[in-house]
């Protein structure tokens, strides 16, 4: 090593001690040790090398990226290591994953922040067992035994909007459903519109292509047909999607305070005027 990389730090001539500040992390010094007078300087002391703590990585892990609506409940995640090895300060041990469910549709969620922990020659993983139809924010942290380092910029990713496969809970009532065949083809009002609903809210899965509409089977492996409105009505539920013709209001936007109503068909209604044997007051 040549003189002119040294740099040189003074004591008094009582002192026998000196503290080095300002060095960086995890980083190797040599040392030498030597006293001077007016005169001059005295002779060196052979070179000491030490070297600096680990600290925290100083530098996010790089080119984080998550693919969209993979399928309804996975979201793969890649990234790259820090590329300048000096902000890794000190010996990678790994990475951490941070991610939490951000919002859905109808709100946004404050759900508590789940973490994943890998090694440090992992570059991607998959987050699983997530909500569809939900927005996730996803950040990475390397980091060594001194703890997790600075967070990677915040990214968003968001699952599929809906399974491969809705069931259904109907009766046949035409002209809003009118028949099904043996290949599956349902005739009537609704299944055309009920088509281009699910087409434009569902969207496209990397997983499974276009979201295809049941009409054989509902949530619970029964018949998706029923003979009546009133057992249609009864056997709502959380297992099935898809449940119709269900009569309501055109504003209403629930059924039950518990499940979405979306109207799609408009029909006539009749007003019944009865006349009673009671008198009514004269206005």
């Amino acid at each position: 090593m040549s003189e002119d990389m040294y740099k040189d730090r003074e004591a008094g001539p009582n002192s026998t001690s000196l503290e080095l500040t300002g060095l960086l992390k995890y980083t190797k010094y040599g040392i030498r040790v030597l006293g001077f007078t007016r005169v001059g300087r005295g002779v060196i002391s052979p070179e000491v090398v030490v070297q600096t703590d680990e600290d925290a990585p100083g530098w996010p892990p790089e080119d984080v990226f998550a693919i969209n609506k993979t399928t309804p409940t996975m979201i793969p995640v890649s990234w790259q290591p820090i590329r300048d090895l000096y902000y890794v300060h000190g010996i990678l041990t790994g990475y951490t994953v941070t991610y939490r469910a951000v919002k859905n549709p109808n709100k946004k969620l404050d759900e508590k922040e789940k973490n994943i922990t890998v090694g440090p020659n992992t570059l991607s993983l998959e987050l699983h067992d997530l909500s569809s139809f939900t927005i996730y924010s996803i950040v990475i942290r390397a980091f060594t035994r001194k703890g997790n380092g600075t967070p990677s910029a915040v990214i968003l990713a968001e699952t599929c909007n809906c399974y491969r496969k809705l069931y259904t809970n109907y009766w046949l009532n035409p002209p809003y459903v009118a028949s099904i065949g043996s290949d599956d083809n349902v005739t009537g009002i609704f299944p055309p519109i009920l088509y281009l609903v699910v087409r434009s809210c569902c969207g496209e899965c990397r997983q499974h292509g276009y979201t295809v509409i049941d009409y054989r089977t509902a949530g619970d492996n029964a018949s998706a047909i029923k003979n009546t409105e009133k057992r249609v009505r009864e056997l709502i539920d959380d297992m099935t999607e898809l449940s119709f013709p269900v009569y309501g209001r055109m504003e209403q936007t629930e059924y039950s305070n518990e499940y979405g109503f979306a109207p799609l068909v408009q029909s006539a209604g009749v007003a019944f005027i009865v006349t009673g044997t009671n008198q009514g007051p004269l206005l």
